[in-house]
């Protein structure tokens, strides 16, 4: 295994395990000077799942409250861009911008404007 792909990680739990994968190759190669640290991370990654049911309700709220803030966000930069696209002189500019537009407002996944 590359270690490089082992030494990232995206959240504290990736991270945790991540950790444990390098110390038990260390073990592997110079016994078991780690079982200790291993044990340590192991119990750290049980804690963190123990935390994250505790708070999932207002995670799945925030997460909730965010996707209506981007959700709002997409929707004031349609109706600037459609003004916006309204003002311009060049008849091509503006059909275009009116597009990008369309395009942004039906969409819900940013990835999807990419598919083209």
């Amino acid at each position: 295994m590359n270690t490089f792909s082992i030494q990232t990680a995206d959240t504290w739990p990736e991270a945790f395990q991540q950790d444990i994968a390098l110390m038990r190759r260390e073990t592997e190669e110079s016994g078991d000077f780690f079982d200790h640290a291993i044990t340590a991370v192991e119990r750290a990654l049980t804690l963190w799942h123990e935390e994250e049911r505790l708070v999932e309700r207002r995670r799945q709220r925030l997460v909730r409250e965010l996707a209506e803030l981007d959700e709002v966000i997409k929707k004031a930069v349609v109706t600037r861009l459609r003004t916006q696209a309204e003002g311009q002189s060049d008849p091509n500019k503006r059909s275009v911008w009116l597009a990008q537009a369309d395009t942004i407002d039906y969409h819900s996944d940013p990835e999807d404007i990419l598919q083209w």
